[in-house]
């Protein structure tokens, strides 16, 4: 039997070697190892992501607050303030928050059951003026006008409805309106139900036959297909999103009736404010009705089926001052309108319908006449009930708490 030769063992590969044989032998599982080990660095840099930019609500009471009141994040506003530059004039900011900003309007012609909303803008002659006012015919069809109409009048005309209470913005307010009326009454906090500025039923109904007033009724997103379809036909003729619309409106004057100058906007405000307007006649008027901007030297008259939009906010949410408009009286016939307006910031209450105050005590179903500022506002019958009536929370609004 022969003897198996002896194989002398190879000698051990030096580490230079051993590099030159991994460069050059690049097998199926190395290249496995190397996708997976690319693949865990991302996971891992997408966690540290995660954890660096997560809202300030998870941390600590402060965040809680910002959460609570809409207030982005020291690491928000840095973040804006680093990219601002980068940002096109028509960008749409999206807040971390989750506040979602309309700073623009996006006008473009559509479609609509077979006919062309035209975009149609009205040139501002104000150099100062940040305002930008367009105008679209025929934006409902003559059946939509007149459901609207219909369901207006049934539901702010019925009979079982109370008589209205009337609130005031202050004590001053009713003293004018009085005055006006050729009342020679000092009016005080007395006159008012406490904690609010309404005036019981008995001064109510005496106020009720000397004052006069415009009609408001609401409905709100998701309470009709209509909503639905009235948003989105706003988002795509005019670019504003229907998460930053407020309640529709449906507002009717009658001969003598208007609405004094004012802008849409607070000046000074937060952002919370009404950026853009969206206003629709419903109804030709024979004579007076005009929305009159006195700063743009525009005058608009109603026409059945008009679209009036203009934003009364610049791109970074200061009110313009030169969006100042009014409400002419009707001086013959009767102006309809449905109106929306839109905000620059987002909130989580804004287009819904909200719970009502106790105050003041009232008849189930009973309604309220509420007249602004004097000076720049005018009286407006509500079938819903907010809360500037309210004096603990004006108090709270005036300070900055709420």
């Amino acid at each position: 039997m022969a003897s198996k030769r002896y194989k002398k063992p190879p000698p051990p590969a030096t580490p230079d070697k051993v590099q030159k044989i991994l460069s050059k032998k690049k097998s199926f599982v190395s290249y496995r190892q190397i996708v997976i080990a690319q693949v865990v660095l991302l996971a891992l840099a997408a966690f540290a992501y995660q954890l660096w930019v997560r809202p300030s609500s998870s941390r600590g009471k402060d965040g809680e607050y910002n959460k609570l009141m809409n207030k982005p994040n020291s690491k928000t506003e840095t973040k804006e303030k680093r990219n601002k530059e980068s940002r096109s004039p028509d960008a749409r900011p999206e807040a971390e928050s989750g506040v979602s900003v309309q700073n623009h309007l996006k006008m473009q012609t559509v479609e609509v059951d077979g006919r062309e909303l035209r975009i149609q803008e009205i040139g501002v002659k104000n150099r100062k003026s940040h305002a930008k006012v367009f105008i679209i015919e025929e934006f409902f069809s003559q059946y939509e006008m007149d459901n609207l109409i219909r369901a207006h009048d049934r539901h702010s005309s019925d009979e079982s409805i109370p008589s209205p209470l009337f609130c005031f913005d202050d004590v001053m307010t009713l003293q004018s309106h009085l005055n006006d009326a050729g009342i020679p009454y000092t009016a005080s906090d007395l006159d008012f139900s406490p904690g609010t500025y309404c005036t019981n039923a008995t001064f109510s109904n005496q106020l009720k036959r000397l004052l006069k007033w415009s009609v408001s009724t609401a409905f709100y997103t998701g309470e009709s297909k209509f909503s639905v379809t009235v948003g989105e036909r706003i988002f795509k003729t005019t670019g504003l999103k229907s998460e930053n619309g407020g309640k529709y409106q449906l507002t009717s004057y009658e001969e003598g009736v208007g609405y004094k100058t004012h802008t849409d906007c607070t000046l000074d405000s937060e952002k919370r404010d009404r950026y853009g307007t969206v206003l629709v006649y419903l109804q030709d008027v024979e004579e007076g009705g005009e929305t009159r901007f006195p700063e743009l030297d525009i005058s608009v008259k109603p026409k059945a089926g008009r679209a009036l939009i203009w934003n009364s906010m610049d791109s970074e949410g200061n009110c313009d001052p030169t969006t100042v408009h009014s409400a002419d009286p009707v001086v013959a016939g009767r102006k309809v309108i449905l109106q929306r307006w839109y905000y620059y910031h987002s909130f989580p209450t804004l287009g819904r319908r909200q719970l009502e105050p106790d105050l003041p005590v009232r008849l189930p179903g009973q309604p309220v006449v509420h007249c602004d500022r004097y000076d720049s506002g005018s009286c407006r019958w509500y079938d819903e009930w907010g809360f500037k009536h309210i004096k603990q929370y004006r108090k709270l609004t005036e300070t900055g708490q709420i």
